[in-house]
């Protein structure tokens, strides 16, 4: 449950962040850290701090995997629509190809 915890926290900090989910995570990873030194205190297999351990390490790699999917922030708002960016993108090409076209029109008029 805590590795749950801290998992689904850092990963919203990441993509958000905000303070909360920062704070949510560095406790749920305190409280793991104190069970760590808490096993370790405790004479047991070492078999089972060691599925401990593996499993540590496989939630870590789910979060950094879930963390790289996460695509990256365009360069342009989100507040445009594609029609708007349709648009600029038809008025650039509009205004670069009268630039184009009109040394060759001077010429022929000549």
């Amino acid at each position: 449950m805590l590795l749950d915890n801290y998992k689904d926290n850092y990963i919203q900090y990441k993509m958000n962040g905000e303070d909360r989910y920062k704070s949510s995570y560095e406790s749920a990873q305190s409280a793991i850290e104190n069970l760590f030194k808490e096993a370790a205190t405790i004479p047991a297999k070492s078999q089972d701090t060691s599925e401990l351990a593996m499993k540590l390490i496989h939630e870590n790699d789910n979060a950094v995997g879930s963390e790289m999917r996460v695509p990256p922030p365009s360069f342009l708002p989100t507040s445009y629509s594609y029609n708007t960016q349709y648009i600029v993108i038809g008025c650039l090409g509009a205004i670069t190809l009268l630039l184009v076209l009109k040394p060759w029109s001077a010429l022929q008029s000549s």
